[in-house]
């Protein structure tokens, strides 16, 4: 046979399995144009849902570094210092990242390698669930694509689709194709189940961390009940057989896994680092992101069909109207399961091998579900005034990695759909022909109709659902984006992974100039930002002149106002009112920064200078309390660019207010030289304090009393 006999052959191939799972094709298209039809009428320029870790995160990394998925140094953030864009947290996702990128090549920009990247999650959950289905449990193409539709659009997935996580999409497949592997390996002699499964385990390392935790999991409990079943026992199996196979599965998937945990391991620092930026408590945090049993009978509140009351039921239970816990589960479903497991209690013994097949396939997936809800709830449990420690107490308290326990979701939702498919089976098999054929149809139809209906994250003819970058972001951006060579910084000045830090990023796509915000959570320059967030503190102006910026864009909100009093070398350019997903009713300024002096060294409060309240350092003094320390930073620091003509004189003021009845007395030491120390005494009212020591870190001893108050309006450097 030729070549082009081959490619005739695998051509036909092709075409035949369309033909034969056509109607599968059918469902998912009408899924795929139910949820997405904007997105595909203006692929390159509109997502679903809006801006959130991806604009600001994969597609902003292909923005600023398209030559390859693994990024490197880039200018076009924190200005001019740059940013190193790779970390060594992104081995754990290198999958996903490598597809993603492959897909915007084809699509010639981010936006639309996003969507595709997104379809492709969805089409490979669809079939794998459909295939598992289809070859297992319910031999009729309709109702396995309609079942494997229900798996794959559920309102969790759409909404971390909305939110960013992208991986989470590919959940479905990973799960059902392990599960599907893990039953091979007991049914069959061949090599490739074991192999399989040692791959997509072993690829669990490359493709999200939560991966890592989640699929062996599933695949543990899963093989660990059929072996309790003795489902070997079916195919002429030992126990030991059984071993044998699973523990070549595991050589297999440590070929993928060492590798990658050394490397994790040699770079443990950093991955630590990143893990836990931002971040409080791990107990804490798991606490907070764990899910309560409230959030898997509720419905999302954007459904249209959900009742006024529920809005009620949501404003009071622990996360609130939080949309990140819909974990929406269905009472259709739930019911179903219960009728199942009440079922199988009152007929214990399956009537044929096939009927035992199935029930330890749904048995095999109830316990892998009651697994996974367990390992979703929260660290600590109060029963009775006792609080007892559930499992993910031990993981939050020994790892950083988890602590998003409520995205177990995506093993509890399609593991009870198995379960109720394989219950059903098993109960229609006693019927005729005819009556059998009947019932299945109106039976899963009315099921799956039900659940589609419950699962409907928002109504799907509503354009509001998507969220356009030619659209929806400010006018602002695309004006700047005409303008040639400049440097842009957004106020207020807040760090990643804060919301306004990713608004910010996500803006750059339009107008792709660089832009002293930074991406990364964790970049160096940050003390240096800091310095600058007050603009009417007197050093920030000359500060970013001094770093090349000639474009300020000031965001404010009905709360605050962080524009300039002093707009001395401003020239204002534009006003415009923006209703962004976050707020409501905010009034964008544009400015140019014109000539005028500039600085070099600024001034910052060393501890605390990413306070939680935003206002804090806007119109807003900052209360004084002992132990305060105030470095002064050298904006050269870490980069040439600016350090041709260096300059080293300055001296350190501030503007203190003693609002207190008594004068208090202020020690100010330097920290490089011990020796060198000055005593002020401060006056009730305000006082200008001129320090003219050469340090680059002052620290500050007060002799105040309970009743003393001490408030700083701004520190500044003069040179």
């Amino acid at each position: 046979m030729t070549v082009g006999e081959r490619s005739v052959a695998k051509l036909r191939l092709l075409l035949g399995l369309i033909a034969r799972h056509k109607v599968a094709l059918i469902v998912l298209a009408a899924f795929l144009a139910l949820h997405f039809w904007a997105i595909l009428l203006h692929v390159n320029s509109t997502l679903y849902g809006g801006p959130g870790d991806h604009t600001a995160g994969i597609m902003w990394l292909y923005d600023h570094y398209p030559q390859s998925p693994w990024w490197q140094y880039t200018d076009q953030a924190a200005y001019p210092w740059g940013e190193t864009l790779w970390s060594p947290l992104f081995i754990l996702g290198q999958v996903g990242y490598i597809l993603f990128w492959l897909c915007s090549k084809l699509m010639g920009s981010s936006v639309g390698g996003y969507n595709l990247f997104t379809g492709i999650a969805f089409v490979l959950s669809f079939f794998v669930a459909y295939g598992f289905i289809f070859k297992r449990l319910l031999h009729i193409k309709l109702l396995a694509a309609l079942l494997a539709a229900v798996i794959t659009f559920t309102p969790m997935a759409l909404l971390l689709n909305e939110v960013g996580h992208t991986s989470y999409l590919f959940m479905p497949a990973y799960f059902i194709g392990v599960i599907w592997c893990v039953l091979k390996t007991f049914e069959s002699k061949r090599r490739a189940p074991f192999v399989g499964l040692g791959l997509l385990g072993g690829l669990t390392m490359l493709f999200d961390p939560y991966f890592i935790l989640f699929i062996p999991l599933a695949a543990a409990s899963f093989a660990g009940t059929l072996l309790v079943l003795k489902y070997h026992k079916k195919f002429n199996l030992t126990v030991k057989d059984v071993l044998a196979r699973f523990g070549k599965a595991l050589l297999v998937a440590l070929i993928i896994i060492v590798p990658t945990l050394l490397y994790v391991r040699a770079n443990s620092s950093e991955v630590a680092a990143i893990a836990t930026n931002s971040r409080g408590d791990q107990v804490m945090d798991a606490q907070q992101y764990s899910a309560r049993l409230e959030d898997y009978v509720l419905p999302s509140l954007k459904n249209p069909f959900t009742p006024a009351f529920v809005d009620d039921i949501k404003s009071a239970t622990y996360h609130g109207k939080d949309a990140t816990f819909t974990l929406y589960l269905g009472w259709a479903l739930l019911i179903v399961t219960l009728i199942a497991c009440v079922w199988w209690l009152r007929h214990p013994r399956p009537q044929s091998k096939q009927a035992s097949v199935l029930r330890s396939i749904g048995v095999a997936a109830l316990v892998t579900g009651i697994v996974a809800f367990i390992f979703s709830l929260p660290p600590n449990i109060v029963i009775a005034g006792v609080t007892i420690h559930m499992p993910t107490w031990y993981l939050a308290t020994f790892t950083p990695v988890w602590r998003v326990f409520a995205r177990l979701y995506f093993i509890v939702q399609p593991a009870m759909v198995l379960l109720c498919i394989a219950w059903f089976c098993e109960f229609t098999m006693g019927l005729q022909k005819k009556t059998k054929q009947r019932v299945t149809y109106i039976s899963v139809i009315v099921f799956c109709f039900v659940l589609m209906v419950e699962y409907l994250p928002r109504n799907p003819f509503d354009a509001g659902a998507f969220w356009s970058y030619t659209r929806d972001l400010p006018t602002v951006y695309a004006k700047i984006a005409k303008e040639k060579d400049q440097v842009v910084a957004e106020y207020p000045m807040r760090e990643q992974p804060y919301y306004r830090g990713s608004l910010y990023q996500t803006g750059q796509h339009i107008y792709m100039h660089p832009t002293i915000n930074s991406y990364s959570p964790t970049s160096p320059s940050a003390y240096s930002r800091a310095a600058m967030i007050d603009l009417d503190n007197p050093q920030t102006i000359p500060a970013l002149r001094y770093l090349g910026t000639t474009k300020l864009i000031v965001w404010n909100d009905k709360k605050h106002s962080w524009s300039p009093s002093n707009t001395a070398g401003l020239t204002k350019t534009q006003t415009e009112m923006y209703d962004s997903k976050f707020d409501k009713s905010v009034r964008i300024e544009t400015y140019d920064i014109g000539s005028g002096p500039e600085y070099r060294y600024v001034a910052v409060l060393q501890s605390g200078y990413r306070p939680l309240d935003e206002g804090l350092f806007a119109k807003v003094a900052i209360p004084v309390r002992p132990g305060l320390s105030i470095a002064v930073i050298d904006l050269c620091q870490g980069t040439q660019k600016l350090c041709a003509d260096p300059k080293t004189s300055f001296e350190l003021k501030m503007s203190l207010y003693n609002s207190s009845e008594s004068a208090i007395d202020i020690v100010v030491r330097s920290a490089e030289n011990k020796d060198e120390e000055k005593t002020l005494t401060l006056q009730k009212g305000e006082n200008i304090i001129d320090l003219d020591m050469q340090s680059t870190r002052y620290l500050f001893e007060f002799n105040m009393q309970f009743s003393d108050s001490i408030t700083l309006r701004n520190q500044r450097i003069v040179q």
